[in-house]
């Protein structure tokens, strides 16, 4: 966020070397999410709570047993906690194996 605010709106903005060096690597990346790709995710978590047995008041309960906020860390840290129990139970997980 630093880099895009000095880049934006500071004429006196410095990447720092390091930054500089990792961007010129061209090894690492980011996705920008819009709005968009939030309202198609809040349009479809009703299909995917059917689909996985998952639900938002059973996330909400597990981020306050684990003391954690919600970022998308939390969430797919929540998704594999899910399946491994899925997997220890013998009920099938609807993930795609890969």
């Amino acid at each position: 966020m630093k880099f895009f605010d000095g880049t934006l709106f500071s004429n006196t903005y410095r990447a720092r070397e390091q930054w500089q060096l990792l961007m010129n690597s061209w090894r690492f990346g980011g996705d920008l999410q819009f709005a968009e790709y939030f309202e198609s995710m809040k349009s479809q978590m009703a299909a995917l709570e059917a689909k996985t047995g998952m639900s938002r008041a059973a996330y909400a309960k597990w981020l306050v047993r684990k003391r954690r906020i919600d970022n998308q860390s939390s969430r797919i840290t929540y998704m594999m906690e899910v399946a491994a129990k899925d997997r220890a139970s013998g009920r099938e997980s609807s993930a795609p194996e890969r």
